[in-house]
């Protein structure tokens, strides 16, 4: 599927800069990301600071796949992710503690208007494919839906977030919650937390479906044979995971169940969800092989860049289910990490785990996995998309490293390194976007 590489560019590049921009004011004004364990509540909202823009580069993306897009609508949804990231970001560096506050009320207003963004792009893409007639080429069709599903996914799980941060800022007596809770003959605390987990589940898993499998829907080469079949397998099976989990988490959230524990072994077992998320990384590994090998012609990318950035994302693939793999070990080695609570030995490695994979899975790749998607706007010449790939290369080894070194060791130092390098490779994106021909892109 073709599209513009200047598409949207102006709000990418806003947005990948505002990105990093957040990292630093967050951490310049108290927030302190490598504390172990879960992520306090002025941390969520100072994670959901830097994670909206991420959305949004995603959102952008996606955008760039559908046929006639107006330019009216391109400037509005452009805008509405620009005003999404500038609000929530805002919003999180005001927010001080729990309860209403202009901070909160900034914040809801960029999530509310990420929804809306968000919600319009994917009208317009289901307008395109079913009334337009602009459908995919057949070898793109499983690649679209399973987009498509990711991105539907993705919202549906905003709306609890909605509401678990309507509790927290105007208290448990918010009807609809009170309510449900009623309802439910449940403690509201308990609830509470089926909201959050149930959103916060769905919404990663749901985002890196889709960042995942967005190059090869947007990829120019063919595939056949055995390549082809191990790309539809892989890709049956992550929209089959993803249109399970979505549907799991919101049982979960809106019923009160708790998913059980299976393969259990006195403190060890599986949750039944982090099983199908586990079924979901294996249809991703899948589809490294097609990634590797996506658009190898020089004439591929529209700006003369190199594979390296397919391939780029095949890796960050790799090291983010590194990082599953490391949490299925933990969860049958429960006797010594003993669910990071208690006496047992390995308390404080688990909560360093917590901490590790929120920062580097959940945060650190979604960001890089938005900047690629709109990296063939940027990166003009083979010599730049090649000096780019240095620091994406290294977060991706010195973070996979670095959640095993905090794991095992206590020591987040490469975690902290990660991070800035992480901003370098912002830093040079933002030097591609004064010097590179597209420098005066829209």
């Amino acid at each position: 599927m073709k599209t513009s590489s200047t598409e949207f560019h102006g709000p990418a590049a806003f947005l990948m800069t505002w990105c990093g921009s957040m990292i630093v004011l967050e951490s310049l004004v108290g927030i302190h990301w490598f504390d172990p364990g879960d992520l306090d509540w002025r941390t969520a909202m100072a994670y959901h600071g830097v994670l909206i823009p991420a959305w949004m580069l995603l959102v952008l993306a996606y955008a760039r796949t559908i046929a006639g897009l107006s330019e009216s609508r391109r400037r509005w949804i452009g805008l509405g992710g620009i005003g999404a990231a500038v609000f929530a970001g805002v919003g999180a560096v005001l927010i001080r503690r729990e309860g209403a506050c202009p901070g909160a009320m900034l914040q809801v207003f960029g999530m509310t208007l990420g929804d809306l963004t968000a919600l319009a792009v994917l009208v317009f893409a289901f307008r395109s494919h079913f009334c337009r007639n602009h459908h995919p080429a057949g070898r793109d069709s499983l690649s679209w839906w399973t987009v498509s599903t990711a991105m539907v996914a993705l919202s549906l799980a905003t709306p609890l977030g909605h509401l678990a941060g309507a509790v927290r800022d105007f208290g448990k007596q918010v009807f609809v919650f009170s309510r449900h809770a009623a309802l439910l003959g449940m403690a509201p605390e308990d609830v509470l937390d089926g909201y959050i987990g149930s959103h916060s589940h769905q919404i990663v898993a749901a985002f890196l479906a889709a960042a995942f499998v967005l190059p090869l829907l947007r990829s120019s080469q063919r595939q056949s044979g055995i390549m082809a079949r191990i790309r539809r397998v892989g890709l049956i099976v992550v929209v089959g995971a993803t249109v399970v989990q979505a549907v799991l988490y919101q049982y979960c959230a809106w019923l009160g169940w708790e998913p059980p524990n299976l393969f259990a072994e006195g403190p060890n077992g599986m949750p039944l969800d982090d099983l199908i998320l586990v079924c979901l990384g294996c249809g991703l590994l899948l589809l490294v092989p097609s990634l590797w090998r996506t658009d190898r012609e020089p004439k591929a990318s529209t700006c003369g860049a190199p594979s390296a950035l397919p391939r780029l994302t095949a890796l960050l693939l790799l090291c983010f289910l590194a990082v599953v793999a490391l949490g299925v070990y933990i969860e049958f080695h429960e006797r010594f990490f003993g669910h990071a609570e208690g006496a047992a030995a390995g308390v404080a490695n688990d909560a360093a785990y917590i901490r590790g994979h929120l920062l580097f899975g959940f945060m650190m790749i979604p960001i890089l996995l938005g900047v690629l998607l709109h990296a063939d706007g940027f990166l003009a010449t083979r010599c730049r998309a090649r000096l780019f790939s240095i620091p994406v290369l290294a977060v991706a080894g010195l973070g996979t490293a670095g959640m095993f070194l905090w794991t095992f060791s206590l020591n987040p130092v490469l975690l902290a390194v990660t991070i800035f390098l992480l901003l370098a490779a912002g830093a040079l994106f933002g030097l591609e976007r004064c010097t590179g021909p597209l420098g005066n892109g829209t």
